[in-house]
C-alpha cells in the first residue's frame, strides 16, 4: 500500500509533526512496518520531532486504523502552510480589535461574577492544541466555585444546578467564551478551528481522542473559538459515539477547505447561531 495513493497508519501519521529540515531520500512504498526510520514514497521527507511522535503515538493507543491520504499530504503543500499563516493574522487583528470594542462587556461580566459567588472571573482548563499539545483555555467562570470540573468528568447540561445564576446568561449568548480572545492572541488559538477538547473527556467510558486514528488529524490547525462543526448542528457536550464521528468528519472538510473566505463565512454564521441560541445552555 503505498502512502501517496490511499491512506496512511499511524506510524506515518507521526510525519505529520515534524519541525526539522528536508532530506532527501530513496522513493519507497510506505509499508506498515516501515517505523521511524522508513522514508515517504515522495522524494523529500523531514526530520520528526520525538516529543510531538510520542504524543501522536501515545494517542494511537495500539490502533493501526488508516487515516485518509488526501489530509496528510495537504499538510506538506507550501498552500496549506501559507493559508495558516494568513490565518495568523487575521486572527490577531480580529481578536486584538474585538477585546477592545468589547472591553466594557467583559468589565461589567467580570464585576457581576465577582459580586454574585465566590471564587476568581476565569475558570481555566486543560484542552488539546495544535500537534496535540496541551495548554490552558480561558472562559468566564459559570459554575459555583465548590462544583467546577477541570477534568470535565461530568459534562454541563441544560438545567444543571451547577451553574450560577450569572453563568446561565452567559452560557446561553457564549459570552463566557469571549476570553479565548486572549488564547487566540497567544497563539493557542485561531478564530475559526475544531473545538479544542478536554484532555480527559470520555464517551461511552472510553476517551474521545482514542475512539478513532483521524481524530489526530484535528491537531493539524490550531482550535478555534468557533467552527465549521458548531455552525452544523455539532455544537456542545458529545456524549455519543455517532455524535463524535459526525463532529470529526464536520472539522476534516473544514481542514481540508481551509481558507480565510471560509473563515469569514464560519464567522457570520456563527453570530446566527449565537442570536438564536441553539444548543447553548
Amino acid at each position: 500500500m503505498s502512502c501517496d495513493t490511499t491512506c496512511f497508519t499511524w506510524e506515518w501519521q507521526i510525519r505529520l509533526f515534524r519541525i526539522g529540515p528536508k532530506k532527501s531520500s530513496d522513493s519507497t512504498s510506505c509499508t506498515k512496518g516501515g517505523g521511524l526510520s522508513s522514508y515517504d514514497s515522495r522524494d523529500d521527507v523531514y526530520e520528526i520531532d520525538p516529543i510531538k511522535a510520542l504524543i501522536v503515538l501515545a494517542f494511537s493507543h495500539g490502533k493501526n486504523q488508516a487515516l485518509p491520504a488526501d489530509l496528510c499530504a495537504q499538510y506538506f503543500t507550501e498552500n496549506f502552510r501559507v493559508t495558516q499563516s494568513r490565518k495568523r493574522v487575521f486572527d490577531i487583528v480580529i481578536a486584538v480589535t474585538c477585546l477592545v470594542l468589547f472591553a466594557p462587556i467583559l468589565l461589567l461580566v467580570a464585576f457581576l461574577i465577582k459580586i454574585t459567588s465566590r471564587g476568581p472571573v476565569f475558570f481555566r482548563q486543560k484542552r488539546f492544541g495544535r500537534g496535540g499539545t496541551i495548554f490552558r483555555i480561558y472562559k468566564f467562570r459559570t459554575l459555583r466555585i465548590d462544583q467546577e470540573d477541570p477534568d470535565c468528568r461530568v459534562p454541563v447540561r441544560i438545567d444543571d444546578t451547577r451553574v450560577t445564576t450569572v453563568g446561565r446568561l452567559l452560557r446561553r449568548t457564549s459570552i463566557d467564551e469571549l476570553p479565548q480572545l486572549i488564547n487566540v492572541i497567544r497563539g493557542e488559538m485561531s478564530l475559526v478551528g475544531p473545538r479544542p477538547h478536554c484532555t480527559n473527556m470520555k464517551i461511552k467510558g472510553e476517551l474521545y481522542h482514542t475512539l478513532y486514528a483521524d481524530h489526530t488529524l484535528r491537531y493539524l490547525v490550531m482550535p478555534g473559538i468557533t467552527g465549521w462543526a458548531q455552525i452544523h448542528g455539532s455544537r456542545g457536550p458529545v456524549e455519543s459515539i455517532d455524535a463524535a464521528r459526525k463532529r470529526i468528519d464536520l472539522d476534516l472538510y473544514y481542514i481540508r477547505h481551509l481558507s480565510i473566505a471560509l473563515d469569514c463565512q464560519i464567522l457570520l454564521r456563527t453570530i446566527g447561531v449565537v442570536l438564536r441560541g441553539i444548543d447553548a445552555f
